[in-house]
């Protein structure tokens, strides 16, 4: 969490997105980007009369254990809804977000899946998803809007798998750090490939 900046748009909580192999941007001090309010931001190295107040909090190997299979159900709910896009298949879902009313709606939802994949709010990702599978049932599967309900499913798509990625190597960090203290490591997720996934080749 990120406080004290004169430019308040920028106080808040940011989360990890991933640590790419380069510097996002060369005034970045490392290679770790972050995500906060659906915007990428890199931290800056200044000096410390220039630098916020900032706080630190990583995961236990546990709490990140539980995110891998909350990013394996949200891959789940995108293949699912892919499917009902293309008129495939379909089942009740009990859902707790109302049913979208029109396709303007179904889109926007799954625009917000994205955004909340990259704050790791896999919940309300997974809620959202069903309220879009709902949505798509009510609305003749949204026909008109077809390629831009694609798109914006592979969008969704590609962060989460970005994101669970991470995940996957802050549990092989916790797990460097439990074995010099001789400590219990936790069992790194196995994570299903795309094809485990999602078997329909256009997606």
């Amino acid at each position: 969490e990120v406080k004290g900046l004169s430019d308040v748009a920028l106080n808040g909580i940011y989360s990890l997105k991933e640590k790419a192999r380069s510097k996002p941007d060369a005034v970045c001090k490392d290679n770790c980007l972050y995500t906060k309010d659906n915007q990428d931001y890199c931290f800056q190295a200044v000096p410390q009369a220039q630098g916020a107040d900032v706080n630190c909090t990583k995961n236990d190997g546990q709490t990140l254990q539980s995110q891998v299979r909350s990013s394996v159900q949200v891959d789940e709910k995108l293949a699912e809804i892919k499917k009902k896009i293309n008129g495939v298949g379909g089942r009740r879902i009990r859902r707790a977000i109302d049913t979208p009313t029109d396709c303007e709606t179904v889109v926007s939802y799954t625009n917000q899946i994205s955004t909340e994949v990259q704050s790791r709010n896999f919940d309300k990702a997974i809620e959202l998803a069903d309220a879009v599978l709902a949505g798509l049932s009510a609305l003749n599967n949204c026909e008109e809007k077809k390629a831009e309900l694609l798109s914006s499913t592979q969008q969704a798509k590609t962060f989460n798998q970005e994101i669970r990625e991470t995940i996957v190597e802050q549990i092989t960090e916790v797990n460097a750090a439990l074995v010099q203290e001789g400590g219990t490591t936790y069992a790194v997720p196995t994570t299903p490939s795309p094809a485990a996934v999602v078997t329909d080749p256009l997606f």
